[in-house]
C-alpha cells in the first residue's frame, strides 16, 4: 500500500516532534511576555511548533538525517529518487526475461561492472563509483510478478542504500513494450557524496535514460553505438554480448 504523501516526508520520530511543540510553545509564550525585545523568540518557538506538528525538519533533510521509523528500504525524503521509461520494439515476454538473468544487466548499465546471481533471490552487484572506487552492495528481489514487474532493494551492510523496481506493459498500438524504472538510492557520503557524484557526472535520471536507451538498442538491433555514433563489435566481449541478445530475443 503506498505511504500518504503527508507521512512521506516526515523525518522526526514521534517523541521528537512533542519536544518541539512543547519547547516551541514555552520559547513562544516567553517572547510574548517580553514585548518586542521578545520578537526573536516568538518566531523562533513558531518555527518549532510547526516542526513538531509537521513532523519535518528541513535541516535533518539537508544532511540526511532520520529520527522516524521507516519500513521501507530507504526512507522517501532521503537519498536521490529517478525515473525514466523506454518502448522497446519487442514482446514483452523476452523483454523480461532479459532482465531477469540479472547478469545482463551490466551489457547496458554503463557503470554497472557485473552482477552476480546468489541463488534465489538475492545478487551481488559490482559498480564502478566516483573516482573509478568500486562500489558493491548484496541485493534482494522483494516484488516479482512474472512479465510485469521486478522490485529490489540493497541488505543491510552494503555501500549503497537503494531500492527500484521495473515495470514491463504492453505499450499502445502493438509497439511492443514500455518499460519503466524507478530508482532510489543514498549513495556513499550521504547527500554530501551525492552532490559531489553530481559534479562529476549526469543527473541520475540522465543515466537512466541512456542506459536504456542502449537496452533498446541491444534488443532491438543486437548492438549499441558508441559515443561517435558507429556500432561496437568485432571484439571477444562483443561477440559474447551478441550470443546472448541473439538467445534473449531468439
Amino acid at each position: 500500500m503506498e505511504v500518504p504523501s503527508n507521512r512521506r516526508f516526515q523525518n522526526l520520530h514521534t517523541a521528537e516532534r512533542w519536544a518541539s511543540v512543547i519547547g516551541g510553545g514555552v520559547l513562544a509564550a516567553t517572547g510574548v511576555r517580553k514585548g518586542r525585545s521578545g520578537a526573536l523568540r516568538v518566531l523562533a518557538g513558531a518555527a518549532l511548533i510547526r516542526r513538531g506538528l509537521t513532523g519535518r525538519c528541513q535541516v535533518y533533510r539537508a544532511f540526511g538525517v532520520r529520527t522516524a521509523p521507516s519500513d521501507s528500504a530507504i526512507p522517501y525524503e532521503l537519498g536521490i529518487r529517478a525515473r525514466a521509461s523506454v518502448t522497446i520494439r519487442q514482446p514483452r515476454e523476452k523483454v523480461y526475461q532479459f532482465w531477469r538473468q540479472l547478469e545482463n544487466l551490466p551489457l547496458f548499465m554503463r557503470h554497472l561492472v557485473s552482477v552476480e546471481p546468489k541463488g534465489g533471490t538475492n545478487s551481488h552487484w559490482t559498480a564502478q563509483g566516483p573516482g573509478n572506487r568500486p562500489v558493491e552492495w548484496d541485493a534482494e528481489i522483494i516484488n516479482e510478478v512474472p512479465n510485469e514487474v521486478i522490485g529490489w532493494k540493497s541488505l543491510p551492510g552494503s555501500d549503497v542504500d537503494c531500492a527500484g523496481s521495473v515495470r514491463f506493459a504492453d505499450a499502445p498500438g502493438g509497439r511492443g513494450t514500455e518499460v519503466r524504472v524507478e530508482l532510489q538510492y543514498n549513495p556513499p557520503a550521504g547527500m554530501v557524496g551525492a552532490y559531489i557524484a553530481r559534479l562529476f557526472g549526469r543527473e541520475p535520471e540522465q543515466e537512466i535514460e541512456a542506459d536504456l536507451g542502449r537496452l533498446k538498442q541491444y534488443l532491438e538491433g543486437g548492438e549499441v553505438a558508441t559515443t561517435e555514433g558507429q556500432p561496437q563489435g568485432g571484439s571477444k566481449a562483443q561477440r559474447a554480448v551478441a550470443e546472448t541478445l541473439e538467445e534473449a530475443i531468439a
